[in-house]
């Protein structure tokens, strides 16, 4: 059975113990960390802050829920250089919280920046960032998965990169919608990413246009979500399959208390 978690960019303006009773009330599994109380920076809220991180991980743990990913907005571009540095220092403060809160995984971005040329000429300085924070996030027992983002929306590009070696605990987040949208099939994504894959993103959109926020209810669009339980049930996939519903950064969605619910109960049919 595959176990389900949601994002909290879906419900951007919750507290933690509402995040906690919404999760528990619907039967979750897990919570992945990604928005609380209107911010993305969750170093700067009090429930994170030294000293009341255990009491904000035994709120979860007290409802039963994992935290399998903790959200970071690191991107790694480049090995080296002024940028470099800022987001390897914030990786290595979000990967000292999730270790705190017990979470296995931070999710970060990778790749060349946006409208390069030749953008795979930049794969090996890429590798080379991912492999020095690799170090970083192995000494705190954390693995860093890569988002399937942006330009490594596709999976032959995000492979490409770890081919120049990254090191040790950098795994990959697969999100659906954007492998999907960006022209591959699930399987063809699956079979090249599988042995890479820590946790999922999952939502519905209406359309096949990437840049498109057609997202619609679970199940009423082209996700095809009951393809993909079945491949990762077949491969005993032991991560999580985690609801993103960008909420936060498309106000004009469908409420959190709408959404959330609706997706653990369209889940619920392949326990």
């Amino acid at each position: 059975m595959v176990k389900i978690s949601f994002s909290t960019l879906g419900a951007p303006f919750y507290t933690v113990d509402q995040i906690v009773q919404l999760a528990e009330e619907n039967h979750y599994d897990g919570v992945e960390l990604r928005t609380i109380e209107g911010t993305n920076d969750l170093l700067s809220l009090p429930d994170f802050a030294p000293g009341a991180v255990e009491t904000t991980r035994r709120k979860f743990e007290d409802a039963g829920l994992a935290i399998p990913c903790l959200d970071t907005s690191v991107l790694i571009e480049s090995g080296s250089g002024e940028g470099f540095d800022r987001h390897l220092a914030d990786a290595k403060r979000y990967a000292t919280l999730a270790s705190e809160l017990g979470a296995p995984l931070i999710r970060i971005f990778a790749g060349p920046p946006e409208g390069v040329d030749n953008p795979q000429s930049f794969f090996p300085d890429v590798a080379k960032g991912l492999a020095i924070l690799a170090d970083v996030v192995h000494d705190l027992g954390v693995t860093a998965a890569i988002e399937t983002h942006g330009t490594l929306s596709k999976s032959a590009d995000l492979l490409e990169v770890f081919s120049y070696g990254v090191g040790e605990n950098i795994g990959v987040l697969w999100d659906l919608m954007h492998t999907y949208r960006h022209g591959e099939s699930l399987e063809s994504s699956y079979d090249g990413l599988k042995s890479l894959i820590k946790h999922l993103h999952v939502r519905d959109a209406a359309g096949m246009v990437a840049e498109d926020k057609d997202y619609v209810l679970t199940g009423q669009g082209i996700a095809p979500l009951p393809e993909l339980i079945a491949l990762l049930e077949a491969g005993n996939f032991e991560g999580y399959v985690s609801f993103e519903w960008e909420k936060f950064w498309v106000p004009e969605l469908e409420e959190p208390e709408v959404v959330i619910p609706q997706f653990a109960q369209y889940m619920s049919q392949f326990a």
